[in-house]
């Protein structure tokens, strides 16, 4: 078993005896592409609209931008290799083979030989990260090669309702047109409300907010292909960039155009990325409220001003006084001097 994090890379092998109960991650994409390489347990695994039980050796490609989910079954041991990694690392000729590939590659057992080498290159070059970073790296060119070629053969098939497919086709078909709930009623002949209902029962996320993620995801290859966040922001739709600026910052991880845009970011999923962001703008927050108890601290507590108004006139007269004093208490001092 091993973990190895170094630069854009994360590679990992793990092994859970037991998986406690209740170990269903949410519905979620990322900015990086994921190699998962299935060794044992019980798990139901999603990708976009096909779901699939895994059996051993089963190999499932997860391109960035792609919405998936995992339903491991408890008191069973789990094993699988995780490789995550940016599409910059993959070479320009298997760049658009790889991202068109189909998401599940059903027992290739040839495979397995290859990612066992990660262990043992990792066991033996533990020591010196680069050396281990060429061989991790020259590895993955061997198993992407491998899995395209493997990738031919007959795909799983789509177990998802016919209209979730249908929506999940539409919305990928017609990425850069205007989309909202009443649209795509009219289109479906389908009331909005069982539109959102039937895609949220199986895809455990808003319609509306997969639609968002698949725009920012599309928008993100455009920019890192050299287009300008401006451009790009009118050609998706949006009528003010400034909402589009929030939206690929939210779901990115990270302002359009940042020059780390193809590297993994330092907490692997944008959650934990945004998790990680709010706790810092409540430290930031509670700072400055510290800071300005501290400054306050160091004045003297002036005397508040009593309320009401007195009766008599010289009881009048000598509120005027003493809220002058306390206002100017330099002057009445030399005063009285």
């Amino acid at each position: 078993m091993f973990r190895f994090v170094y630069k854009d890379i994360d590679f990992s092998h793990k092994y859970d005896a037991v998986v406690p109960p209740n170990a269903e991650t949410v519905m979620h994409s990322h900015n990086f592409f994921e190699i998962y390489y299935f060794l044992k347990g019980e798990v139901d695994y999603t990708v976009e609209k096909i779901s699939r039980r895994l059996e051993p050796n089963d190999v499932i490609i997860i391109a960035p931008g792609s919405h998936h989910l995992r339903t491991i079954a408890p008191d069973k041991p789990y094993e699988r290799y995780v490789l995550r990694f940016p599409l910059a690392l993959v070479p320009n000729y298997l760049q658009n083979d790889l991202l068109h590939s189909g998401a599940f590659l059903l027992g290739n057992e040839r495979l397995k030989s290859y990612f066992e080498k990660l262990d043992m290159f990792c066991d033996t070059y533990s020591a010196d990260k680069e050396n281990t970073y060429i061989l991790l790296t020259s590895t993955l060119c061997i198993i992407l090669v491998c899995i395209l070629n493997a990738s031919k053969t007959p795909q799983v098939q789509p177990m998802a309702s016919s209209i979730v497919t249908k929506l999940i086709d539409y919305v990928n078909a017609n990425i850069m047109k205007p989309m909202d709930m009443q649209t795509l009623s009219k289109e479906f002949n389908y009331s909005q409300s069982y539109l959102g209902v039937e895609f949220s029962k199986y895809m455990k996320i808003p319609l509306m907010h997969y639609i968002r993620t698949k725009k920012m995801f599309a928008a993100n290859a455009m920019i890192r292909d050299g287009a300008k966040p401006t451009y790009v922001s009118q050609l998706f739709g949006f009528d003010e960039y400034s909402t589009f600026y929030r939206s690929y910052t939210k779901i990115i991880g990270e302002p359009p155009g940042h020059k780390g845009a193809d590297k993994l970011p330092p907490p692997i999923c944008s959650e934990i990325f945004r998790f990680y962001a709010k706790a810092a703008r409540l430290y930031r927050a509670a700072f400055s409220v510290r800071k300005k108890q501290k400054i306050s601290a160091s004045f003297p507590k002036r005397k508040t001003r009593p309320r009401g108004r007195p009766k008599s006139r010289s009881a009048r007269a000598r509120r005027r006084y003493e809220n002058f004093y306390l206002l100017f208490p330099a002057s009445l001092s030399r005063r009285s001097a």
